[in-house]
């Protein structure tokens, strides 16, 4: 029964597990998010005149391993992005469905996780190569683990670049500044610096038990420093808190992103885009908050 071994998971650790002396170095990090909005505010985000200033908006389809397709709604800064997609645009996730990868800076980090992983007890981590349309050709793009079996709401993974993706020229990589670089901050552009965003800092998330359980055993292998709440868990690093709510199926889904800024709002803004609503400023920080998307 995977819903009662993912809750003995989640609340039955030795103390020991999460505390900050035993955690291992961190050796991988908030790479992106993802979230199933309403139609109304899948549609909202793509179109909105404001979201276009403060940070980097793109629409775009990718096409990967060879066939597979999905349209996204993408908001990126320095090294973190945001992924949104409407309820007809992924198969088999409906909306409240969410997710976020993590991934190294540097190569190796991924093969570091998975040792981790076996050695708390998850026997045979899913893994997987990516692949990414460039030109007339596929190309190897990320390797990837994730818990095996299916999520209910929420998606966790681990996914390490490919070094030969970064020196392909269509892939339009700034070059490396070390040994292994394969960094998010290599992978993201420097179109940030233009905008008002510059990172996301926090993600707070409603999901399943079982799947935050699954969550936590990642993150723990990240090298995060984990936190089991009786409501689900926290896990920090320096730049950002993940903050994973157990919720019942229908309040299942994204509820809040904070993030720094590049520089000082002077004044609070207050931008309603569809069923969400984006606070910028003052100071220093901007909160997006998401209602219920059942």
């Amino acid at each position: 029964m995977r819903w009662l071994m993912a809750a003995l998971l989640l609340f039955a650790l030795p103390v020991a597990v999460l505390a900050d002396t035993a955690r291992p170095p961190q050796v991988a990090f908030l790479n992106h998010s993802f979230a199933v909005l309403d139609a109304e505010t899948a549609d909202a985000i793509e179109h909105s005149d404001y979201l276009k200033t403060f940070g980097v908006v793109e629409v775009q389809t990718t096409v990967a391993n060879a066939g597979e397709t999905w349209r996204g709604r993408y908001l990126s800064g320095r090294q973190t992005y945001l992924e949104f997609f409407g309820p007809a645009d992924l198969k088999d996730a409906p909306a409240g469905s969410t997710g976020f990868a993590i991934s190294p800076d540097k190569a190796g980090g991924l093969a570091v996780m998975k040792t981790r992983l076996i050695r708390n007890g998850m026997a045979h981590p899913d893994a997987a190569l990516r692949t990414k349309q460039l030109g007339k050709d596929q190309v190897p793009w990320f390797n990837l683990i994730a818990p095996p079996g299916e999520p209910k709401w929420l998606s966790v993974w681990a996914m390490e670049y490919v070094p030969s993706y970064f020196d392909d020229p269509r892939a339009g990589k700034e070059p490396a500044e070390y040994p292994g670089d394969i960094s998010r901050e290599r992978y993201r552009s420097d179109a940030y610096t233009g905008k008002l965003m510059r990172d996301v800092s926090t993600i707070e998330i409603g999901a399943a038990v079982d799947d935050i359980a699954m969550a936590r055993s990642m993150l723990v292998a990240a090298g995060f420093r984990v936190t089991v709440q009786a409501d689900g868990l926290t896990a920090r690093d320096a730049d950002t808190t993940i903050v994973l709510r157990k919720v019942s199926d229908a309040d299942a889904g994204m509820r809040r992103i904070t993030f720094r800024l590049n520089r000082q709002a002077a004044e609070v803004h207050v931008e309603q885009i569809g069923h969400s609503t984006l606070t910028v400023g003052s100071g220093a920080e901007a909160v997006w908050v998401f209602q219920p998307q059942h």
